[in-house]
């Protein structure tokens, strides 16, 4: 097995485990609100439950775009057809990734550290993304 083939085959396994967890996810987020009605996103766990909901929406495009990519390219098809939807696709999956993941950092942080958890982990991006650019 060739290393395209596997890394083919994991993202198509990705495929079904997301959508599962996010059915999860959705089911105790509406279980969560059916029993507590207004004020329901105050609940211990429910802030986090969406942010991972997200993440896992934006893996779940990911995986798809990534298995639809390989899938052509094991095949000896040309993939320059997927390559502009899948680029699209990574985007929106990749904005959506960082902005729950930010929203994560913030909901799982101590409260008494308030924002700050969230804004160290931005600059540390913006740092570790312009040395990339830099050494890279």
């Amino acid at each position: 097995m060739t290393n395209l083939i596997a890394r083919e085959w994991l993202n198509a396994a990705l495929i079904p485990l997301n959508a599962c967890i996010i059915i999860i996810i959705g089911f105790t987020l509406w279980d969560a609100y059916r029993r507590n009605g207004a004020g329901w996103t105050n609940f211990p766990g429910v802030k986090s439950a969406c942010a991972l909901g997200w993440i896992f929406i934006a893996d779940l495009m990911r995986a798809c775009m990534a298995w639809a990519f390989l899938n052509a390219q094991n095949d000896g098809r040309p993939v320059y057809a997927v390559n502009s939807v899948a680029t699209v696709l990574y985007l929106i999956a990749a904005i959506i990734a960082a902005l729950a993941t930010f929203r994560l950092i913030y909901a799982l942080s101590p409260v008494a550290w308030g924002h700050k958890a969230w804004i160290v982990a931005a600059t540390w991006t913006v740092v570790f993304m312009f040395g990339l650019g830099l050494f890279v």
